[in-house]
């Protein structure tokens, strides 16, 4: 066998990317190694992998498509090897691909992260960020192990271990004449322009928020990006609703943002671990969710 997992990892990362330069970044090999590895992997099996569309950037050819699908299946199958072996010596080894919802990528995944490998040095945690619909897809796939995010529309394929409840709140600017208030009442604000975090499922799960009380929200900006989000609150652009209080109430330039609770009863969501099946979890990807389980039961 003239191949390696490596060279399939990495044209894995191109397919997905359809560019060499961000997949290059995103798994942090270099564009010559990555382009290497697939001219290797097409000299080898005799087939075109690729074509460029100046437009769209790479695509894959027919057998291309078919070649990713098997490449996938040997990467997901390999992944069996280190839980084997697991198993056999409860020496935890190896990478857990570990999804995450973009709006927490920023505070909760790194930290999670680097006190589970101050805990076991040997394994390896590759992140991997994406809305919700993103991560359910990943984790049907097979691309990630589990996924840090909230029980926001789920499939019942998808199971899902709580770790904390997180009610909604509502962000002001810290000058805003409600930014002392200890909650806010969804009425009092309903008139003022609300800034909408535009992410599939997350849109969703807060207009839901105004539906149930019969409001009409009067929306007058969406991103999908939390950090520019924050940042328009700060500058007093409207406010906004969101889940996770983030430890410093500010933008990303500095401004100070309120963080007030939402007065009333309403959907709260949990933050927790999504995986794909809890009859079978592997015993370095268990350790892992025992450990957050821990970590989450400290700090609450």
């Amino acid at each position: 066998m003239r191949f390696s997992l490596k060279q399939l990892e990495y044209f894995l990362a191109v397919s997905e990317t359809k560019n060499i330069s961000i997949a290059s970044k995103k798994i942090n090999i270099s564009s010559p190694s990555i382009s290497s590895a697939i001219a290797q992997l097409e000299e080898e099996f005799s087939i075109k992998l690729f074509i460029r569309k100046h437009a769209t950037g790479l695509e894959l050819t027919k057998s291309g498509e078919k070649f990713a699908l098997a490449a996938q299946n040997i990467v997901n199958q390999s992944k069996d090897l280190y839980n084997i072996a697991n198993n056999l010596t409860n020496n935890n080894v190896g990478n857990i691909n570990l999804g995450c919802l973009t709006t927490l990528a920023p505070v909760i995944a790194p930290s999670l992260r680097k006190k589970y490998t101050e805990k076991n040095n040997k394994v390896n945690i590759i992140q991997h960020e994406g809305n919700q619909a993103d991560l359910i897809d990943y984790i049907i796939s097979g691309k990630i192990d589990l996924a840090v995010t909230y029980n926001l529309s789920l499939p019942k394929n998808i199971s899902f271990i709580p770790l904390i409840n997180v009610p909604p709140h509502v962000l002001v600017n810290a000058n805003h004449k409600f930014s002392k208030l200890k909650e806010i009442d969804l009425n009092d604000i309903k008139d003022e322009p609300l800034i909408l975090l535009d992410l599939p499922l997350s849109r969703e799960y807060f207009l839901s928020i105004f539906e149930a009380q019969n409001i009409k929200p009067k929306i007058s900006e969406k991103t999908s990006q939390i950090s520019v989000l924050r940042s328009l609150v700060a500058h007093n652009f409207g406010y906004s609703l969101a889940n996770l209080q983030l430890g410093i109430p500010q933008s990303i330039d500095g401004l100070k943002i309120s963080q007030i609770p939402l007065k009333g009863e309403h959907q709260s969501l949990e933050l927790g671990l999504a995986i794909a099946d809890l009859n079978y979890i592997p015993s370095l990807t268990n350790e892992f969710i025992e450990f957050a389980k821990t970590i989450y039961k400290e700090d609450n």
